[in-house]
């Protein structure tokens, strides 16, 4: 399934990395949920939001995830997929932090 990589990325294209986790309990947006056959863990799939930062010349690129770790992924990975238009448009939502919320709240307190 090659679906990365007949459109180009480029740098500061976000993506999305479609990324197994193996933990206590499933995190939220967790889907392909799968128990461990003694039940004290689950295999699950989680979509990453990635940042483009840098294309090499064989196709292969580098990305950074949210928390600033560098990930280096092949040309050829069918766990990577680009942003949707819709995805493009909702992903600004995942960065407001709770300062700026906070902030806004102050600024505008709710009316009676």
């Amino acid at each position: 399934m090659e679906v990365m990589m007949k459109k180009k990325v480029s740098v500061n294209d976000r993506i999305l990395f479609d990324e197994q986790v193996t933990s206590d309990h499933p995190d939220k947006g967790a889907h392909d949920i799968h128990p461990a056959k003694r039940g004290d863990s689950y295999t699950y799939r989680v979509n990453r939001v990635w940042e483009v930062k840098r294309v090499h010349a064989d196709g292969s690129f580098e990305a950074v995830g949210p928390h600033g770790k560098m990930h280096h992924v092949c040309a050829n990975d069918s766990h990577v997929h680009k942003l949707s238009w819709i995805q493009k448009r909702t992903d600004h939502i995942r960065e407001l932090n709770p300062k700026k919320i906070c902030h806004f709240i102050r600024r505008f307190p709710r009316q009676k």
